[in-house]
């Protein structure tokens, strides 16, 4: 790890500061779900060495470990965190990780990477608004050059919550809504102007995680970094 990593606990949560000691400009998230560990260490392996390429940033690899260790969607309370951010359910998990984000807000930018048991297609949610865009035609390139696919229609009908509709791997929001799903809560609390969140596949091997991983970051991410 570089020596200009610093890794902090709060909690049980632990997350790095790259490029430390200057403000994070940038915010970036896994394990919202605890079964979908696969994509967190190559996030971490990036972010971690690849650091240079990136403005600073503030990442928390797991931000909910209760749901991590149990290997399932939802936390020891019964909560799907992803589903309770700015709702004052006192999930004790949900609190923590709000504190640390608010702790260093306000952010240029925030991801949140995933994985997706049921789709076998990448893609991506794209909230809020700012000046510069998202290199989306190259990212597409980028991602079937890695031999797997982009989703097209509706990504969950059977989730209240859900119910957006893609079009080759990309959904764009302008406003976000109180639903509790973090890319929203960043956006309706002034904590960031916009935020992606990335969906790849579980069953992708570990060299299409990292590529999906490596092309977001390059395509989607740095050109809003001017």
């Amino acid at each position: 790890m570089h020596k200009y990593v610093q890794s902090t606990t709060q909690g049980n949560l632990r997350y790095y500061h790259t490029k430390y000691p200057p403000t994070p400009k940038l915010l970036v998230v896994s394990g919202l779900h605890g079964d979908e560990a696969g994509v967190i260490e190559p996030l971490f392996l990036h972010l971690t060495t690849q650091e240079k390429e990136l403005p600073p940033t503030l990442f928390i690899p797991v931000m909910s470990p209760s749901a991590f260790e149990r290997k399932q969607r939802k936390n020891k309370h019964g909560n799907d965190v992803n589903r309770i951010f700015g709702l004052n359910t006192g999930d004790t998990e949900e609190q923590v990780a709000s504190s640390i984000v608010k702790a260093h807000a306000p952010y240029n930018l925030v991801v949140s990477f995933h994985e997706d048991h049921e789709y076998s297609q990448v893609y991506v949610y794209d909230v809020g608004t700012t000046p510069c865009e998202p290199d989306i035609s190259s990212w597409r390139n980028a991602i079937h050059a890695l031999s797997l696919d982009l989703l097209n229609g509706i990504d969950d009908p059977s989730d209240a919550d859900l119910g957006y509709r893609f079009e080759e791997g990309y959904n764009h929001e302008l406003a976000a809504k109180n639903s509790g799903e973090f890319e929203h809560w960043v956006i309706q609390e002034n904590f960031a102007p916009r935020s992606l969140t990335l969906e790849i596949p579980a069953h992708a091997t570990s060299y299409q995680k990292r590529g999906a991983i490596e092309a977001t970051l390059q395509h989607l991410i740095l050109p809003l970094f001017p």
